[in-house]
């Protein structure tokens, strides 16, 4: 033990940063998964104690007393932060709304500011109302982030130039777009390689009809390279992306995202770039049906709805009923304020 210390104090390394050294290495493993699950338990308690551990350390007192101090230093954090991450961003040449976006969610102080402040505390750098200032800042600062983010991501449309859909750069378009097939007004366009992006790219694959599909996670962007599906990355709510995608000459455009607000968001973008498009999106709830609906969407897909009805459908059939039976009591069951088949027209 003496001499692995000694070890350690060669090289001048913590028992911290070898765990992030193992951390490294694992991750590039077959055993990186594994690793993962089990570890994950452990990572959600860590955060449970260090969140408790904070609301222990605040002094709501403090908070009442010099209000208008903390007021003041939450504002001068969000606001350098958001400058300095905006900078940063668009440094690296991103759109405004990227950048800002990323502003809005990394405005806060973050948890290595509580271990700074501590360590300063501790050798007497700062005294006791400033580690106060910093821990009320730092905690006030990330119960805004999730508001920031709502707040940012519910009006973001506005902040896309609209001449992005007129006019691009000839290395942003090389750079973003990954494979082109011949332009063609029959092409379907695929947003979101999920699960039901992957089965409706394969399906219209097998039935010959073009494709291409928009995905911003890089691990889809690297399945659907392997395979040689037509794809671009890059996120599918963003005109610039819409528009290289061929959008304009497309027929039909398929959103499969799970998230209603994205899915709102591309179907809205997309109506701007191509008023006649025929648009298939994914649905959860009746009010977020409804809004589609008056956006202008032609389908839309519950896949929880149509589980239940193959469900109800099985069921009736293992406990004996004839099929004829079960095809006529289904338009029955699909009447019911409980089963609102998002999708159906009103004539249906």
């Amino acid at each position: 033990m003496i001499v692995e210390d000694e070890e350690r104090e060669l090289f001048l390394l913590s028992m911290v940063f070898g765990a992030f050294l193992i951390g490294l290495v694992l991750h590039g493993t077959r055993f990186g998964y594994q690793a993962v699950a089990e570890i994950t338990p452990l990572r959600d308690i860590f955060a449970t104690l260090f969140f408790v551990s904070l609301g222990m350390l605040l002094d709501p007192k403090f908070i009442l007393d010099q209000w208008s101090l903390v007021v003041i230093t939450v504002v001068v954090v969000v606001l350098i932060k958001m400058l300095v991450v905006f900078g940063i961003i668009r440094l690296f040449g991103h759109t405004n709304r990227i950048a800002v976006m990323s502003g809005a969610g990394l405005f806060q102080i973050g948890e290595f500011g509580f271990i700074i402040a501590q360590g300063g505390l501790v050798a007497g750098i700062i005294t006791q109302h400033f580690y106060s200032l910093v821990l009320a800042t730092a905690i006030i600062t990330m119960l805004l982030t999730p508001l920031s983010l709502s707040l940012a991501t519910r009006f973001y449309r506005h902040m896309i130039p609209s001449r992005a859909i007129k006019g691009f750069n000839a290395k942003e378009v090389a750079a973003s777009l990954v494979s082109e097939s011949s332009p063609s007004t029959e092409r379907v366009v695929i947003a979101g390689y999920g699960r039901i992006g992957q089965n409706v790219a394969q399906g219209l694959q097998d039935a010959g009809v073009p494709f291409i599909v928009i995905e911003i996670d890089p691990e889809h962007i690297a399945e659907l390279r392997h395979s040689g599906k037509p794809r671009i990355y890059g996120d599918a709510s963003n005109a610039h992306v819409l528009s290289q995608a061929g959008l304009n000459r497309a027929k039909t455009l398929v959103v499969t995202f799970p998230d209603p607000l994205a899915v709102v968001n591309t179907v809205r973008t997309a109506l701007e770039i191509n008023p006649g498009l025929n648009i298939v999106a994914r649905v959860h709830r009746a009010r977020e049906a409804d809004l589609l609906k008056g956006v202008g969407v032609t389908e839309l897909i519950s896949p929880e709805y149509e589980a239940s009805l193959e469900f109800l459908k099985r069921t009736l059939a293992v406990s004996g009923w004839r099929r004829a039976e079960i095809k006529q009591t289904l338009p029955i069951v699909q009447q019911d304020r409980d089963f609102v088949e998002f999708g159906a027209d009103d004539e249906a």
